[in-house]
């Protein structure tokens, strides 16, 4: 079995890189991220249910993402797995 000298490590085009959206939103989740714990601890009481707290967070956070794709228009490429 013979390469031939086209393959993916002969070619010349860069990386792709990401645009300016993408790494705002990157930023903001890594904020976050790192904010969601202090909140918690400082905002619930401590008799509190903490499974009943992770649920609720996970449900607003998907109504937030679902929220956002409807605003910009994104929900049916996004749900039926195609880019735009």
């Amino acid at each position: 079995m013979s390469r031939s000298s086209s393959g993916p490590s002969d070619s010349t085009s860069s990386s792709p890189s990401l645009d300016r959206s993408a790494l705002i939103y990157m930023l903001l989740l890594a904020v976050q991220f790192g904010l969601q714990p202090i909140l918690t601890r400082r905002f619930t009481p401590p008799d509190i249910t903490r499974s009943t707290v992770v649920l609720i967070q996970e449900l607003v956070k998907g109504l937030l993402a679902l929220s956002m794709m409807q605003i910009t228009g994104s929900t049916k490429s996004a749900l039926n797995g195609k880019s735009q």
